[in-house]
Formats: structure tokens, sequence, C-alpha cells
């Protein structure tokens, strides 16, 4: 539910489901993605 409610920033809607996993569950998202380093997660690349 969390990914309907971000920031439209990222379009593809699985990319804003991982972001949203990842604030929920405190993990980091490895990606290279410009788009995904918006949101409020940490991100390794």
């Amino acid at each position: 539910m969390l990914a309907g409610w971000l920031a439209k920033f990222h379009t593809d809607p699985f990319d804003r489901m991982l972001v949203a996993q990842s604030i929920i569950h405190d993990m980091v998202i490895l990606t290279p993605d410009p788009h995904i380093e918006q949101y409020a997660v940490r991100v390794l690349w």
C-alpha cells in the first residue's frame, strides 16, 4: 500500500514496490537507477 503513496519520482510500479519494501523493512537497495536515490532509502551501487 505504501507504494501507492510514494512520490512519483519513478514511474515503474515494480521499482516503486521495491522502494516501499525497503522503507518498511529498513533495507538497502542495490541499483544504479538515479530515480531510486530520490526516495528516502539507502542505495548502494
